[in-house]
């Protein structure tokens, strides 16, 4: 419920600093609960702790402290792997691929990457689905950003993925970030009346995102 707060109330309202803070502090009374592994807690305490981490290196990645961001991936891979959770660890996965190639690591990182696809993808429910479309936004992100080869055709074709993902769960920031994407990549491909319709799409879902059913 404090990660939750902390997600809608300052990370989604532009406070990344206070957000990152108060993560930090989430952070500091988990690990007071002092559990050694075995003990009853410990996995669901690893599996909290790797939640915390990957939102703090959300923020770091974004305030461009990629260093930081990436320090902080190693020990968020170490209490996802603890937490013996395959979602935790796909989403970890996911969160320490987009650290490492927005470092400069972009053949390691993309295999992390795809280890977060298979694992999004062998899974069940709404969450797994939720990390899925994000995966397919962040391949159509780093295409449009040079870090790996993809045409606009392919990365509207990533964004279509994304869309037909996400919208069915109602995640409105993610169906914003695909219409974005597509909206560049329709751009690109001279189809600017579909760009102008995607752009109008994502504002549109963008006014939808303090839904807290769409994080």
């Amino acid at each position: 419920e404090r990660l939750d707060a902390v997600l809608y109330e300052q990370e989604r309202g532009g406070d990344l600093e206070g957000a990152l803070a108060a993560y930090q502090a989430i952070e500091a009374d988990i690990l007071a609960m002092d559990l050694e592994p075995g003990q009853p807690g410990h996995a669901d305490q690893q599996k909290v702790l790797a939640y915390t981490l990957l939102r703090q290196g959300n923020i770091l990645r974004q305030l461009d402290r990629e260093d930081e961001a990436l320090a902080l991936a190693e020990r968020e891979l170490a209490a996802a792997r603890a937490s013996g959770d395959p979602l935790t660890e796909a989403r970890t996965a996911f969160s320490y691929g987009t650290s490492l190639i927005a470092s400069g690591r972009t053949e390691v990182g993309l295999e992390k990457l795809e280890r977060a696809r298979a694992l999004f993808e062998a899974g069940e429910g709404r969450q797994f689905r939720q990390g899925l479309g994000w995966y397919w936004i962040i391949r159509a992100d780093l295409g449009q950003a040079g870090y790996v080869p993809a045409g606009p055709p392919e990365i509207k074709e990533f964004a279509n993925r994304a869309l037909a993902l996400l919208e069915p769960i109602e995640n409105w920031a993610g169906v914003a970030r695909a219409y974005a994407a597509r909206a560049k990549a329709r751009e690109a491909m001279g189809d600017a009346a579909g760009a102008a319709q995607d752009r109008a799409e994502e504002q549109r879902f963008n006014a939808m995102v303090g839904n807290r059913g769409g994080d």
